[in-house]
């Protein structure tokens, strides 16, 4: 699939990110004109108690083709990616967070590459983080990749789809953690690409460390249901 001929949708879950809203949107665009992008560009506002939801609604006065959404209270990452994914209509599907860490200018035409490569899901792999942040995702790679036996450096990051494979998923509760071992277990083709990480200038990180001893005993529980065939 040549990419330049397909259209896109940007998928940008957003929680409390005022303050990196409007820069995060005129640079997707930006993405979109340079590169003579078509589809759209999904925000859906999950609970944000801040002023995400109208700064990102005024943007569609400009963008015309960004669509916001918005929840009444926080459901998380998992629910609000399955449903961007069912509500896409783009022929790829590009996750992208709203923290501005990863620069959509660079990000979009990599992840693009990468499905332009032949790979049915292309995952972003962090450069340069931070130390804190990158032990404990370190381990929590190391371990996926024991366990699932799979050779991708960096789980939880931005990714591009293509649409059989992002609205084929069937995610649970917080198993977004775990889009590329259940792609590949279900015979989707993954790719890796290196991207840079920035620290953020705007907004409260939404880490979470004590999530990762959790996050391995659901992978044990996700390994089991592919052994029984599920």
């Amino acid at each position: 699939m040549n990419t330049q001929k397909s259209k896109v949708s940007v998928v940008l879950p957003a929680y409390n990110e005022a303050g990196n809203i409007a820069v995060l949107l005129e640079k997707v665009q930006g993405v979109f004109i340079k590169e003579g992008l078509e589809g759209e560009v999904i925000l859906i506002d999950d609970g944000s108690t801040d002023d995400t939801a109208k700064i990102a609604c005024e943007y569609m006065k400009k963008i015309p083709f960004l669509k916001v959404s918005r929840h009444d209270k926080n459901l998380g990452l998992t629910k609000t990616l399955t449903e961007a994914f069912k509500n896409a209509t783009g022929d790829i599907i590009i996750f992208l967070c709203s923290d501005l860490q990863s620069d959509p200018e660079e990000d979009i035409p990599k992840l693009l590459r990468g499905i332009d490569s032949g790979a049915d899901v292309a995952v972003g792999w962090r450069q340069g983080r931070k130390r804190f942040r990158f032990l404990g995702s370190k381990m929590f790679n190391a371990v996926s990749r024991a366990i699932f036996g799979l050779d991708v450096h960096d789980l939880n990051w931005i990714k591009a789809f293509r649409r059989e494979a992002a609205q084929n998923l069937a995610l649970k509760s917080d198993w977004h953690r775990f889009i590329v071992p259940i792609a590949a277990h279900k015979g989707f083709k993954i790719a890796e690409v290196k991207t840079n990480w920035y620290p953020r200038k705007f907004g409260k990180s939404k880490y979470n460390l004590t999530r990762v001893p959790i996050s391995i005993l659901d992978m044990i529980v996700l390994k089991a249901e592919f052994m029984r065939g599920k």
